[in-house]
């Protein structure tokens, strides 16, 4: 036993004493299992959202219910069957919406913008050609969140900044509601004659229900 805790001559005690340390740990890493692997560092992993079906796309959708909604500032009561548009463009309009009919869908938009009354009511003249056999265009009054309203009628061939060709056969059914003395709101449905005037009482009655919100 003394031989065997000797230590050689010129090796120093510490030295030894540290290759024992040594021997222990690979002693205890035996001990464990020699195919026991590190472990490795767990890096954390993101996974990526879900898919949204086509369905839960924000996409244009018919209000099923008479809806109150506030659009551009004006709460309105939506009548049920049109159908909302989820794009068009929000740099001139406040919200869009297609109402259905047996000659084609009319369209009605809601924006606001400078400028005074007469002013913007020319600017839809220019927009629809009277025919030999159309009517007139006239405007009469309405009250509309508060205020006294102008209503347009025109009919002939409509063209737009966004037409291609003119659409004969069309109509204008517009309403304008002030503001401010240089500053108006507007709702505009523009479509085939038939679409647009089976759906005038509809749109006066959704005009009647406007509040601006404060």
């Amino acid at each position: 036993m003394r031989e065997w805790l000797s230590f050689p001559p010129g090796t120093g005690r510490t030295a030894v004493m540290k290759n024992c340390q040594t021997l222990v740990w690979v002693g205890l890493l035996c001990a464990v299992g020699c195919d026991t692997q590190l472990s490795q560092p767990v890096v954390e992993t993101r996974k990526a959202p879900p898919a949204v079906a086509d369905e839960q796309r924000d996409e244009n959708r018919v209000i099923t219910e008479n809806t109150e909604r506030v659009i551009g500032g004006l709460k309105v009561v939506i009548p049920a069957g049109w159908e909302q548009k989820s794009e068009f463009d929000r740099t001139i309009l406040e919200g869009e919406f297609r109402l259905a009919g047996a000659s084609g869908q009319a369209r009605l938009t809601l924006s606001r913008a400078r400028g005074g009354r007469e002013e913007n009511i020319d600017r839809w003249r220019k927009q629809i050609a009277r025919g030999a056999d159309d009517p007139e265009a006239t405007e009469t009054q309405v009250e509309a969140a508060g205020k006294d309203a102008t209503v347009f009628e025109a009919h002939g061939a409509f063209t737009d900044m966004f037409s291609r060709s003119p659409q004969s056969g069309w109509m204008i059914f517009g309403i304008v509601i002030p503001i401010e003395s240089q500053y108006h709101y507007f709702v505009k449905v523009t479509g085939p004659r038939e679409t647009v005037e089976s759906h005038r009482e509809e749109v006066l009655k959704f005009v009647s229900t406007a509040r601006f919100e404060n």
